[in-house]
């Protein structure tokens, strides 16, 4: 293992054997190629060059390090999802070639549509929370009153209104069934006041790798009733597994929905079923169901939500 080479490099070398710990790093690569694992180790090759850049630290190897500096942090600025992994190692081998920048503050404003906010930065990094509000549009400017180079991100999060998702299939897919109680496949327009149906969800693998630690999430509308096979419904009642679903790693049953999580295998597809009664009436909202792997944000699934209405909904 490469990153286990440079630790072992750099721990010599921070004992006092310089000397051995040259020997041990001089054939090992500083950038791997390409991967990502979503499971075992939760590496990368970012990881691991930010492991290796880290450890040149250790050793004082200036002249292996000036290219990997530059590298690690072009990807640490890209405006891209990262791994705690990843961004905990970026910080840890960043940060011996910056400690002894200029320390003379660096001084900005903000100026948004409910004010002006300004401050100063020595070393590090700040971060200011603007408040929201229900305006579509919000319009931030920083401005840059020092002598000091800024580099600044505005991040908005959130969540989109119901209704209003897409359809996402990147690396992940999703296929969601209803079926009545004859098996055959039903819309769920159809579905009135005391009906009991089976939501089947498939959920597939399709990129060349196992993606593991998946999260399938199935929320329960306000109007509809899970049965939960784990409080005495029909299937495994050990496990909470239905008779003839797929295997999963956990299973985690609340009031408002039920998460599933699992590992799939390339071009691997597991199916799982939730038996479910319309038990009030009224207008409601049927929520997205989504998958993603929880150490790689780049591989998910959506199905949009569905609103019903109707005197029977």
């Amino acid at each position: 293992d490469g990153s286990a080479g440079w630790m072992l490099a750099a721990s010599y070398a921070l004992s006092g054997h310089r000397q051995t710990a040259a020997e041990i790093s001089g054939n090992l690569v500083t950038w791997p190629g390409s991967y990502r694992d979503t499971g075992r180790n939760w590496g990368s090759d970012l990881r691991d060059a930010s492991v290796a850049l880290r450890c040149l630290a250790d050793l004082g190897d200036s002249g292996r390090a000036v290219d990997l500096v530059s590298r690690v942090a072009q990807r640490f600025a890209d405006r891209r999802w990262y791994s705690t992994q990843e961004t905990s190692w970026m910080v840890m081998a960043l940060a011996p070639w910056y400690n002894k920048t200029d320390a003379t503050p660096a001084s900005w404003t903000i100026d948004w549509d409910k004010g002006t906010r300004q401050g100063s930065v020595t070393r590090g990094s700040y971060v200011e929370n603007l408040e929201a509000f229900e305006s579509p549009t919000q319009t931030v400017i920083v401005r840059n009153t020092g002598t000091k180079a800024l580099y600044g991100r505005v991040t908005t999060r959130g969540m989109l209104p119901a209704g209003q998702e897409s359809e996402i299939s990147d690396g992940l897919s999703l296929a969601v069934t209803y079926l009545d109680a004859r098996g055959s496949p039903i819309r769920l327009s159809s579905i009135a006041l005391g009906d009991s149906f089976t939501v089947r969800v498939s959920v597939s693998n399709s990129r060349r790798d196992k993606i593991e630690n998946i999260a399938l999430t199935v929320p329960i509308p306000t109007c509809w009733e899970f049965g939960n096979a784990r409080g005495g419904d029909a299937g495994d009642s050990e496990s909470g597994k239905e008779s003839g679903d797929s295997a999963y790693d956990w299973r985690d049953v609340r009031d408002t929905e039920i998460s599933t999580y699992l590992s799939l295998a390339r071009n691997e597809t597991k199916t799982y079923t939730f038996h479910a009664t319309q038990a009030y009436s009224g207008d409601y909202y049927v929520p997205a169901i989504r998958a993603e792997a929880m150490y790689d944000a780049s591989a998910q699934a959506v199905v949009p939500g569905e609103f019903l209405r109707g005197a029977d909904h």
